[in-house]
């Protein structure tokens, strides 16, 4: 078996980071920011302990500051954690004891008809093709415009 193709969970996990993009700045004041982040699918709760998760926010103009508050979502909406930055450096953010505040899990149903089917991805809705997985619509910020683009994909009579 081949060493590169085998690659195992845990260092799966440790590749794993915030987007940058998917973290905002909610506040900014004199000396400390209160910073808004949605996790990548795959993220738990336990991956907050690990600083490198940060890396590609700690390059980017959004990097987290000592003392930041940080409101952390996860991908699916279960859970967030609420925590302060302990230390900071270019390349990690260390939180100190996140507090996790668990939600209850999604009760929506969300629409499919076998061939497309309305998803959630973290930020909102879009449609992907069931046989492929396919991204098939940009994103809507809720199920009913999500399951409209569906509807469209289809041809209609004229």
């Amino acid at each position: 078996m081949n060493d590169t193709a085998a690659i195992s969970s845990s260092d799966l996990r440790k590749r794993l980071r915030v987007d940058p993009n998917a973290v905002t700045v909610n506040y900014q004041g004199f000396t400390f920011r209160e910073i808004f982040a949605r996790l990548p699918s795959g993220i738990i709760a336990d991956d907050l302990k690990e600083p490198e998760i940060w890396k590609n926010v700690q390059l980017s103009n959004k990097a987290l500051r000592k003392f930041d508050r940080v409101i952390i979502v996860s991908f699916d909406e279960t859970w967030l954690a609420e925590a302060y930055v302990e230390n900071a450096t270019g390349e990690m953010a260390l939180l100190a004891k996140p507090r996790i505040v668990s939600f209850s899990e999604r009760t929506e149903k969300l629409f499919s008809d076998g061939t497309y089917s309305v998803r959630w991805n973290g930020t909102g809705y879009d449609v992907i093709r069931l046989r492929d997985e396919a991204k098939m619509t940009d994103t809507f910020a809720n199920a009913a415009l999500a399951e409209r683009a569906l509807a469209n994909l289809y041809p209609r009579r004229a």
